[in-house]
């Protein structure tokens, strides 16, 4: 879980001849308009401060792959068609943080244009680029740090309220 773990283990995976990642996992929105449950496609990342810095390279831009982004846009897209309420855009770049945050990680002014926050896609995307390979990644939304909302308002297992 993290930068350092995908350091690791996409250089490892990348070593028994895989070409492709995509991560699919959680993130917290940090958009008012995007609900828990919708699905959201990475775009690129901003490798919030030096995070990442089991990477060489702390120049090289930390975005997907276009090809794999474009797909898991078009799928994101077809099962969100299917619910009553579609995000508006699944496309959206990311902010990559050292752990997942329970409040905004920074001021709104700051957060402007990014929708999510997560632990592991710009370190993904780099690791991929360094090593000529391709990455991608979809989430879904298990909270939004501006609405409040969130998947885990009450404990699965016995349906109590969980303390913030």
């Amino acid at each position: 879980m993290g930068c350092p773990s995908d350091c690791d283990c996409g250089g490892g995976i990348a070593r028994v001849g895989d070409a492709s990642f995509i991560r699919v996992g959680s993130s917290a929105a940090l958009q008012p308009h995007v609900k828990p449950g919708d699905l959201l496609v990475s775009e690129a990342s901003l490798r919030k401060r030096r995070y990442d810095r089991c990477l060489r390279s702390t120049w090289l831009s930390a975005v997907p792959d276009l090809r794999i982004t474009l797909e898991l846009e078009r799928c994101a897209r077809e099962i969100a068609g299917n619910r009553a309420s579609p995000p508006s855009t699944p496309a959206s770049p990311s902010l990559t943080t050292p752990s997942m945050p329970r409040r905004l990680p920074g001021s709104t002014t700051e957060l402007a244009g990014y929708f999510d926050v997560e632990m592991e896609a710009s370190a993904l995307y780099v690791v991929a680029r360094l090593r000529g390979l391709r990455a991608g990644m979809i989430c879904s939304c298990s909270s939004n740090l501006v609405s409040g909302a969130s998947l885990y308002d009450r404990c699965p297992c016995c349906i109590e309220k969980l303390d913030g």
